[in-house]
């Protein structure tokens, strides 16, 4: 099994240590990888405890139009967020979480109102009811998903297909035109300056 990470690796965006340990612990019990697209702010670089290079992959940052390639050996996307101090984490989502589902990758993440909202609503990853869980609670989910392949499989379907049906460009376009239209159906006698 393979997990993602997109983004900066911060201590309240999962961080390296919680990386390592999620790495060593579920490497008892299967075979798994963690690939990081991104890593620190330029000029930094992470640095991989030598027993770990093989299992932990930093492709540092890319061209945005390259994430899906980066992303086609992944099983599942990774994201933890420190939601204890911060509304904007606790209720928004990510670009990261977008960027996953778009390529059709499942997501593991923790207890987040939207994000948790939209996977389950959607039926395209596991939220750990935990604002933030330990690296053993996602081992276990990450154990779980891998003994679970044909669930891990039907969360991917979902993901592609949800953004695919209500989250893509062309849906949102229609929508919009949907709204312009009411709008000018609604006040035909006005006149309107687009600035």
């Amino acid at each position: 099994m393979t997990a993602c990470y997109e983004g900066i690796v911060h201590p309240q965006r999962g961080g390296l240590d919680k990386i390592v340990r999620i790495t060593e612990w579920t490497n008892q019990k299967i075979k798994f990888n963690f690939t990081i697209i991104g890593g620190l702010l330029r000029g930094h670089q992470l640095v991989i405890p030598d027993h770990l290079k093989d299992q932990i992959t930093v492709h540092n940052w890319v061209d945005y139009h390259l994430i899906p390639h980066y992303m086609t050996n992944v099983d599942i996307s990774w994201i933890d967020l420190d939601m204890r101090h911060s509304l904007n984490r606790l209720f928004a989502m990510p670009n990261k979480f977008f960027s996953a589902l778009n390529n059709g990758v499942p997501i593991v993440c923790n207890k987040g109102n939207d994000m948790g909202n939209f996977i389950r609503f959607h039926h395209c990853g596991l939220v750990i009811d935990k604002h933030n869980p330990t690296a053993r609670d996602y081992m276990e989910a990450f154990i779980y998903l891998n003994e679970h392949r044909d669930l891990l499989q039907t969360m991917s379907t979902n993901a592609r297909k949800a953004m695919e049906t209500h989250y893509s460009w062309e849906f949102m376009e229609k929508r919009l035109i949907d709204v312009y239209q009411r709008l000018l159906e609604k006040n035909k006698d006005r006149v309107f300056y687009l600035l």
